[in-house]
């Protein structure tokens, strides 16, 4: 059976061509510039939707494992910025939802790598630790996420474990080394879990996260196998990175910028695609001097033009 979750350090022959879907001054800026944004999680288009993953794990994490208040007051909230940016692509380049979504007044899908040219994104996601991932949104396959990506246990093992550990007389010791990769790996891994209402886009996520990890330390509460736990944060604040900040509908958006490519390269473009307009051929002509095509890199929208 295919493996529905999907998380990679590196561009492989397993992750999809896959598109990034911007306004006419994010091109220009991105080819101009060779910088991709990528938006802090808090503000991404769904504003709730970091928010609303934290909630699925905790509610997993109780359901499954029997896991409740002692490790998910740990959890963040939303009186700070946390260090976490992600940048947004999707499996599908001609997506009438996206263009409705994130380019409402015309924009553009372009594709940054192909099997043959993975170099580029490569070298940028080694070099700021990155990952690359599918978002998950069915129940079922965030049950098995939770088990593989968070706890890095199943149920049963977690049982097994934890009796052991009470034997020995460690209990304390494994739950604060437990509950401290269960945190860290929620910080790192839970932007890619989504509401089943946005399945449809198809979406994976290059993630940068600057949180690094909480200590979780035990201190016996009395006789009996109970604990509580004390947290040793070690945190670099969102404000203490080179944040940048772009106009947003409502309010700023923060956001960092990372190189993609070098002064002398120009940056890599696999497709770009450009949205439904009155005048697509005018478009693609432009795009096509823009970057230089020689090679038909650069495509029409096929959905029909609508002043949406």
């Amino acid at each position: 059976m295919e493996n529905k979750i999907k998380i990679y350090t590196q561009i492989t022959p397993e992750v999809p061509m896959l598109y990034h879907y911007t306004s006419q001054i994010g091109i220009l800026g991105l080819i101009n510039n060779k910088k991709l944004w990528f938006t802090n999680i808090y503000y991404m288009n769904d504003s709730t939707e970091y928010s609303y993953s934290l909630k699925v794990i905790k509610e997993t994490l109780h359901r499954l494992y029997g896991i409740g208040k002692d490790l998910s007051m740990f959890f963040p909230n939303r009186y700070a910025i946390e260090p976490i940016f992600s940048f947004s692509l999707s499996e599908k380049g001609d997506s009438l939802s996206q263009w409705r979504g994130y380019c409402p007044n015309g924009g553009y899908s372009i594709s940054f790598f192909d099997f043959d040219n993975q170099d580029q994104v490569n070298l940028m996601m080694k070099t700021h630790n990155m990952y690359i991932g599918k978002c998950v949104y069915n129940p079922g396959i965030i049950d098995e996420f939770v088990k593989e990506v968070i706890v890095e246990l199943s149920p049963e093992n977690f049982v097994i474990e934890r009796e052991a550990a009470l034997r020995q007389g460690s209990l304390g010791k494994w739950l604060g080394q437990c509950y401290t990769k269960i945190l860290s790996n929620t910080m790192k891994y839970a932007p890619l879990i989504k509401h089943p209402s946005f399945e449809e886009e198809q979406e994976w996520r290059m993630v940068a996260n600057y949180y690094v990890n909480s200590l979780i330390i035990p201190t016996r509460a009395n006789i009996s196998e109970n604990y509580t736990f004390k947290p040793y944060h070690i945190h670099i604040p969102a404000e203490d990175l080179d944040l940048k900040f772009r106009p947003g509908k409502n309010f700023l958006i923060p956001y960092l910028e990372f190189q993609i490519s070098n002064d002398e390269t120009p940056i890599f473009i696999s497709e770009m695609i450009v949205g439904p307009t009155p005048n697509s051929a005018l478009a693609v002509l432009a795009c096509k001097a823009l970057i230089k095509d020689k090679k038909e890199r650069v495509l029409s929208s096929s959905i029909p033009y609508r002043n949406w």
